[in-house]
């Protein structure tokens, strides 16, 4: 996953503000994907970590002071869609996705594609099914795929990730809104 991060702000020129850059990660957990990636961006950059389940703050909280990164991200407990809902207000510029086996969804994905600021979405799966209907829609709403990988995470077990990095291309997302036909 860092070496994804590493790749999507150097290809796309996305540097020059990484300083600034604000991240924000739906289904965090404890946050061990987000920490992760904001640890190897600049001083500058912020994270705000979001779950339904309040009892992860607990957790991210300490991951981040373990980290030293405490003073640059901040949990919140919220649904998918309400934090969705949130990378319009806090113009977050790359979005970090670990939803359950039945992926993001139509209203989730509308949302994040809807919100003009968004650039990029780090999408991380275990469910490659749930993946490929939710790659479809992102497509559709005017991402493309740049790069693709798959882990072996449980040897021995049926059982795959997939992480698939996302970049905006089209400016429909801009002014579409969930409910709305595309042309």
């Amino acid at each position: 996953m860092r070496a994804a991060l590493r790749w999507l702000l150097a290809s796309q020129n996305l540097l020059a503000s990484a300083p600034s850059i604000r991240l924000l990660e739906l289904h965090a957990g404890a946050g061990v994907l987000g920490l992760s990636l904001l640890g190897v961006l600049p001083a500058g950059a912020r994270l705000l970590s979001t779950d339904v389940n309040p009892r992860c703050a607990e957790a991210f909280r300490a991951n981040a002071q373990c980290l030293g990164l405490e003073s640059r991200a901040a949990f919140e407990a919220a649904d998918e869609l309400a934090a969705a809902g949130l990378a319009e207000k806090g113009r977050f510029r790359i979005v970090i996705v670990d939803p359950p086996r039945r992926g993001l969804g139509k209203e989730v994905i509308a949302r994040l594609a809807a919100t003009g600021s968004v650039e990029a979405l780090l999408y991380l799966s275990c469910n490659p099914t749930s993946f490929q209907s939710d790659a479809e829609q992102l497509l559709g709403f005017g991402f493309r795929l740049q790069d693709l990988r798959s882990y072996d995470s449980f040897p021995g077990t049926e059982h795959l990730e997939v992480m698939g990095v996302f970049q905006r291309t089209d400016a429909t997302g801009h002014w579409r809104r969930p409910g709305m036909q595309r042309d």
